[in-house]
């Protein structure tokens, strides 16, 4: 088997996230902050997660007024 490292496959070589087949509409791929991720509905994230200092729940929000806007 050759050895070719993930982060030089381009285009057809890609694949989809372990657990993408059984994730349904909607979830979105979470960090568990110990080296894996899941498929998971934004709803079951706490708000109070804090990204680049910005909480979820005031993340939401800029974007919810930012379609508003667009809308």
């Amino acid at each position: 088997m050759a050895d070719i490292q993930h982060s030089s496959l381009t285009g057809v070589d890609l694949h989809e996230c372990k657990g993408a087949a059984s994730a349904t509409a909607g979830q979105f791929l979470i960090a568990n902050g110990n080296g894996t991720a899941t498929f998971q509905a934004l709803s079951s994230v706490p708000a109070s997660v804090t990204v680049n200092g910005i909480t979820l729940a005031a993340l939401i929000a800029r974007i919810v007024a930012l379609e508003s806007k667009a809308g």
